[in-house]
């Protein structure tokens, strides 16, 4: 959350033209323009192999499971899935401290396609499969700049590439995995 804190306030007081956040900010000087909508994985290093799968809620307690809180609405579908008791084996806060711990082969964890795909494709991660009891929510990727700024045709236009190159890679990744 401080790293959104930190983004906010550097729109707004114009160190940046925009911003890329994982939670919108409610401040009335701020337009808010959602960039795409990112799927959630249960990933492990290759080394990983669990005696069953797909794994389930019931499975985690037994697991090394890396948290993360990627930011509303997964906060709020963990506690759902896995419990308000549940306890991971360890949590960090930062999607790099996942990533190195799931890379050393330290655990297994729920990590945003875009942060693991290309470590997927590389065969340095495998994606776990995992049957949830309630459904993975997406989670939405915003582009936040100043109402205000003068910037504005020159961030949508960014805006639009940005909505444009995620579409490519959508297709492409789905052309690939056969779905």
């Amino acid at each position: 959350m401080i790293r959104m804190l930190e983004i906010v306030e550097a729109v707004l007081d114009g160190r940046a033209d925009a911003g890329i956040l994982y939670v919108p900010p409610q401040h009335p000087d701020m337009e808010v323009i959602p960039l795409y909508e990112d799927d959630v994985r249960l990933v492990a290093h290759p080394s990983f192999s669990p005696a069953k799968q797909p794994l389930t809620a019931a499975d985690l307690a037994s697991l090394p499971l890396v948290y993360l809180d990627w930011g509303a609405p997964f906060p709020q579908w963990f506690e759902a899935e896995a419990g308000r008791q549940f306890l991971p084996g360890l949590q960090v806060d930062h999607a790099s401290l996942l990533m190195r711990y799931l890379l050393d082969g330290g655990g297994i964890g729920f990590v945003l396609q875009s942060v693991c795909q290309r470590d997927v494709d590389a065969g340095r991660l495998q994606v776990v499969a995992y049957e949830p009891r309630v459904p993975v929510p997406r989670h939405t990727v915003y582009l936040v700049y100043l109402k205000r700024s003068g910037q504005q045709e020159t961030v949508k236009a960014w805006s639009r590439f940005l909505q444009e190159r995620v579409g490519q890679k959508e297709s492409s990744r789905k052309q690939t995995s056969g779905s």
